[in-house]
């Protein structure tokens, strides 16, 4: 059920996201180093927005962007194009908090978060939030008091009577599913370095003996699984609490090792972590069937490679491609992305290997030479069909083997000087050349390759995957045309911001439309326009199933213009829009 939108009129910073922040106003003052952890002076949270430095709260671009469960503190999975340092809206599964110049709105499912008590809403609508979290189903807002800060919770999942430490003098908040965590500036009076809040069995509650360790080795970051944290320290350790069969416990042989290694990186499947020590080995636990144990023949494959150049997570698997060759090697769930299929193994054994992506269940990696193979389930994307095959949309205008999901993406990668991937920027789903920029995009149950001039002008569309989620032959007409600003993904359909002609920010959407967004509702149309500048996913958790007809998730869009109307659309709950707001 939706209950109607809250709305506090208030004077509020102004929301130009494109505009650099200077830290007076709340919002990250923006850098060109990557600085050891500072707060600027209200919002808490070190300096560093999307572009430019590739960290927020020190996580990488990818780490969060190659992890199953996004790490910037809103609970998202797939495409977030929207980047880190958009934290004036938020989302959960159901429902949007937002800042706008005329007020604190919220909107959607009561028990997802979009109910308040009165004195909350107006308290939120006087002092305007620097950032906005989100889990599943709660807010967080960190706000403004005198030259202090205070991290503000609300949502019906929350039992704030249980709040076991100080929601002030914060510098970083993270989230998995269900509960926060936090990074206090300095050590709190209680001489605790960290807290939470949420389900305790799931990361709501920390252990005084991982508070212990981090009294002499202070945190620097936070990472999580779907019901567990892990905290990275200033020297490289590593400790985790939560739910043990979601990544909370680490076991004894992976504590060993990580015992005498540093730890530079760490990525999450849903229930499983995989950090990567500056030796360049990877070090996992959590729940065996979702990563957490590596198969010793794997271990073998990736050391004997020079270890580990960047690691991509399924929901219950994971990817790693190898240093020195660039070879692809998976472990995990085999149903679920975990066993490479004799093609997929044979090209990433052959390395060379410069973009990988993963869908919920499978994983596609693409070569230097256009050469491609995915692996997992078929109607999740894990097969690239050949000529006549079923489960895919033909992309090429003029090609006789069009049907040819192997040849679309060869051809696209003809066409510039064939060069190895950059050691200045980590092998992912984007593959940069002096020509083109091709980008591998995923939902659920399949995946879209894009390559775009270095105009931003789209140059061809390939995708595969779940009948429900390829591109119609219109939004390819429409995308071959148009000039590619941004692109996100619920769990079944991409929206895209586009130049068409001399307008910015012009919407297209494909994919599943009855549950997941790939229809934009004609309110939406009538309100936003053109000039959408942020576009979030509202994503859904994925069970794990065996078979497309049990795919249920229901997920959609929240997207803002740069006049400062919103439209939030999908299955998760009715589609709402404002207007922009009042001069």
């Amino acid at each position: 059920m939706s209950i109607p939108i809250v709305a506090i009129n208030v004077t509020l910073p102004s929301l130009a996201v494109d505009a650099p922040g200077d830290g007076k106003d709340g919002r990250p003052a923006r850098t060109v180093s990557q600085p050891e952890p500072t707060a600027d002076t209200r919002s808490g949270h070190q300096a560093a927005p999307w572009s430019g430095v590739d960290s927020f709260q020190n996580v990488t671009a990818e780490e969060s962007g190659q992890s199953f469960i996004r790490q910037f503190g809103r609970f998202t999975l797939h495409d977030d194009s929207a980047g880190p340092d958009d934290c004036i809206a938020g989302t959960t599964s159901r429902a949007y908090a937002l800042v706008r110049k005329d007020g604190f709105f919220i909107g959607g499912r009561e028990n997802y978060g979009a109910s308040q008590d009165v004195d909350l809403t107006a308290y939120l609508g006087r002092n305007s939030p620097s950032h906005i979290f989100a889990t599943e189903k709660s807010f967080a807002a960190l706000v403004a008091v005198g030259n202090e800060n205070r991290l503000v919770v609300w949502g019906q999942a929350l039992d704030l009577s249980e709040i076991g430490y100080a929601l002030s003098g914060i510098r970083a908040v993270y989230a998995n599913r269900h509960a926060f965590s936090f990074i206090y500036r300095t050590a709190a009076a209680s001489g605790k370095w960290i807290g939470a809040i949420g389900d305790a069995k799931r990361g709501g509650l920390i252990p005084d003996a991982l508070q212990l360790k981090l009294a002499t080795d202070e945190p620097v970051s936070i990472r999580a699984t779907e019901g567990a944290f892990a905290v990275l320290t200033r020297s490289g350790k590593v400790y985790a609490w939560g739910d043990p069969a979601m990544g909370g416990t680490i076991d004894p042989a992976a504590a060993a090792i990580l015992e005498g290694t540093t730890v530079a990186k760490i990525f999450a499947s849903s229930c499983a972590f995989c950090a990567v020590g500056t030796n360049n080995q990877p070090i996992v636990w959590g729940h065996a069937g979702f990563g957490g144990t590596v198969p010793p023949a794997t271990l073998e494959a990736i050391l004997d490679d020079d270890g580990v150049e960047t690691i991509v997570a399924a929901q219950a698997a994971f990817c790693c491609i190898t240093r020195r060759l660039g070879k692809a090697v998976a472990w995990g769930s085999s149903k679920h992305g975990g066993t490479m299929g004799d093609a997929a193994a044979a090209l990433g054994a052959r390395g060379g290997i410069v973009a990988c992506k993963a869908a919920a269940w499978a994983f596609c990696i693409i070569n230097a030479q256009g050469q491609a193979e995915a692996w997992g389930p078929e109607s999740y994307g894990g097969t690239l069909p050949a000529a006549n095959g079923m489960g895919i949309q033909s992309t090429p205008e003029t090609s006789a083997d069009a049907d040819d999901i192997r040849v679309q993406v060869r051809n696209a990668f003809i066409g510039a000087p064939l060069q190895a991937p950059s050691r200045d920027k980590p092998i992912g789903a984007t593959y940069v050349t002096t020509d083109w920029t091709a980008t591998i995009h995923a939902v659920d149950t399949g995946f879209c390759l894009i390559t775009t001039h270095p105009d931003g002008l789209i140059r061809s569309i390939t995708s595969w995957g779940a009948d429900s989620t390829l591109i119609s032959d219109t939004a390819r007409q429409v995308l071959l045309g148009s000039y590619l600003h941004r692109l996100t993904t619920s769990n079944g359909a991409y929206l895209a911001i586009v130049r068409q002609g001399e307008i910015n920010g012009c919407l297209v959407a494909w994919g599943e439309s009855a549950k997941n967004g790939g229809l934009i509702p004609e309110t939406v149309r009538t309100c936003v326009q053109a000039g959408v500048i942020e576009a979030h996913p509202v994503n859904s958790m994925h069970s794990l199933v065996t078979t497309s007809e049990d795919w249920s998730n229901m997920s959609g869009f929240f997207v803002r213009a740069a006049d400062g109307s919103v439209a939030f659309w999908g299955g998760g709950m009715d589609t709402i829009c404002l207007p922009p707001p009042r001069d």
